[in-house]
């Protein structure tokens, strides 16, 4: 026992031994690195050297900024691309120490490695570039050139890296080989410190724009929490700071909105001198709480002010923007599965009465949302059943949920959904209700189906016959019906006699069988000479048909069968 306990610890000793011995050891830090380079690790394995503080005089995107030095140290992290944004760059590589010291590895700037001087363009954060460049271009502007240094775990790795994102895996084939591949410029092979001259040329946002048309980027200088977005009608509490891009002198930020915070619902209309115009809203649909963003509005975006602009805020007409957007909490309206009875009743109370707010006030967006959400509350009417109180309080909201729905599809142009409210409330709530009637009439006179909406008029009228809008709209179903069927008459008119002509054309003498040897005979009696009369033929067969005798079964009975089929 004392054996195999002193044994045990020996394996023990030796295990922890070799485990520590697996642990790689921490590089060194750079060497002969110049002292006013600044260190962007705690490890001393990258460090970054501006080589010039002057802006590129060319604008290159949206994005590009010029006398950016004028901007607080704040401000201008808003000119600064930021993780999951897209970079256009150029660089230059060399090998940094070692025998290869300041041989060129590699280029883009116009020669036999690289395009004609367009630059590299990749997204930052996605595994595409070195580690050093995603630590680097964060802390770059348009127009900047730096030095970058960096060692061999920050740019190409060592033996045990793949290598899959610049030359899969050739550099260490053999020492030729990772010669070659340096050469090329896809690589500067494991264990390599470099050097690298980068200017970034420009950079954009991701585009959350509705049809991709780069008119709405988000750049994200926070990530947000957990993985819902608030949705309209969502009460969220935001902190907002605007922007103008100015034109001239050339693409200079001016503040236009001090930061400030703002509670209120999604899709609600604010005053544009709040600073809100659209593109916040479709912005705040794809954040996440305490997420911190900058919203570009480009290409003189309706998503901005527009064409009016925001006298309030010294904003001219078609301004380029960009907002400082951090969305502070959020709450969405509960689910449908989320509710019990009595919350249901509550909740659509509530919707209702925003709905009537909203389409008072003209919002037709935000009303059909909250009429919506009235009718997916009480639509299925399993948990009120037995409570007589609750079914009569669901019949009265349901009504009125999808009346006002109606209402809001037909101001929106979605005649085909009203028709299909005001038929559920027909068909299941009140067969006789006189604004469904009325408003279905509507819808169909917008889809031209004259006839039905005449049958709703007259319906709508029969129950008050002193509605006088539906005297016009049926009116107007008349008139549309008959200029229909005189529209018709118009392009069927002669239409037979029109087929009578092309034919007498295409058969010449107007008869089908002229000039052919067929004839039509009339029948007199001599046709039938040799026939059996009637008494001949019932006396040599009878009266019925004589029947095939079947056999006893099996196949040939079968095929008896099938021949009497």
């Amino acid at each position: 026992q004392h054996a195999m306990t002193s044994s045990a610890d020996n394996s023990k000793e030796q295990s922890t031994t070799a485990g520590v011995a697996q642990q790689p050891q921490p590089l060194p830090a750079l060497n002969n690195v110049p002292p006013e380079a600044v260190p962007l690790t705690e490890d001393g394995g990258v460090f970054k050297l501006i080589l010039n503080r002057e802006e590129s005089s060319t604008t290159g995107g949206a994005t590009t900024v010029s006398n950016t030095e004028q901007l607080p140290a704040a401000d201008a992290s808003l000119l600064r691309p930021n993780p999951g944004d897209w970079v256009t760059v150029h660089w230059t590589g060399r090998f940094f120490g070692g025998p290869r010291d300041g041989q060129v590895y590699g280029t883009t700037r116009g020669d036999s490695q690289g395009g004609a001087g367009e630059g590299v363009t990749f997204k930052l954060d996605n595994g595409e570039s070195l580690k050093a460049l995603e630590l680097c271009l964060p802390t770059m502007q348009p127009g900047q050139l730096c030095r970058l240094y960096a060692r061999s775990d920050y740019a190409f790795g060592d033996e045990t890296d793949d290598h899959s994102g610049c030359c899969n895996g050739s550099c260490k084939s053999s020492a030729s080989a990772a010669t070659a591949t340096a050469a090329s410029g896809r690589c500067a092979g494991p264990n390599a410190d470099v050097v690298m001259d980068v200017e970034l040329i420009d950079w954009r946002g991701d585009d959350i724009s509705a049809n991709k048309n780069g008119s709405l980027l988000r750049s994200v200088a926070r990530h947000g929490e957990g993985f819902v977005n608030p949705t309209l009608g969502s009460q969220v509490t935001v902190k907002l700071r605007g922007f103008q891009i100015l034109q001239s002198p050339a693409n200079q930020l001016k503040e236009f909105l001090p930061s400030k915070q703002l509670e209120f619902e999604l899709g609600d209309t604010l005053p544009p001198a709040e600073g809100y115009c659209p593109g916040i809203e479709a912005a705040l649909c794809k954040m996440y709480k305490s997420e911190l963003a900058n919203i570009w509005l480009l290409d003189f975006s309706e998503l901005g002010f527009g064409a009016e602009g925001c006298a309030d805020l010294s904003v001219p007409p078609n301004a380029n923007l960009v907002y400082q957007i951090e969305l502070l909490d959020f709450v969405k309206p509960k689910e449908v599965w989320q509710l019990n009875r009595l919350e249901k009743i509550a909740e659509a109370e509530s919707a209702k009465a925003r709905s009537v707010a909203c389409l008072t006030a003209g919002n037709l967006r935000l009303a059909f949302v909250h009429c919506k959400r009235v009718v997916d509350y009480l639509e299925w009417d399993a948990d009120f059943q037995g409570d007589a109180d609750l079914q009569a309080q669901r019949h009265r909201l349901l009504l009125a949920g999808r009346l006002n729905l109606a209402l809001a599809c037909l101001k929106t142009r979605r005649f085909q959904q009203a028709v299909t409210q005001c038929s559920a409330v027909l068909e299941k709530l009140d067969s006789k209700n006189e604004k469904a009637l009325y408003r279905r009439g509507q819808a169909r006179l917008e889809t031209c189906d004259f006839d039905l909406a005449a049958e709703d008029f007259r319906a709508c009228l029969a129950v008050n016959s002193s509605n006088s809008a539906a005297k016009a709209g049926l009116q107007r179903a008349l008139d549309g019906a008959k200029q229909v069927e005189q529209r018709e008459r118009r392009r069927f008119a002669g239409m037979f006699d029109r087929f009578a002509q092309q034919d007498a054309k295409n058969k010449p003498g107007g008869d089908e069988f002229a000039g052919s040897d067929f004839t039509i005979d009339t029948w007199d009696n001599s046709l039938a000479d040799g026939m059996l009369s009637i008494p001949q033929e019932l006396e040599a067969f009878g009266e019925e048909m004589p029947q095939k005798k079947r056999s006893g079964g099996g196949v040939s009975a079968i095929a008896e069968c099938k021949d009497e089929n």
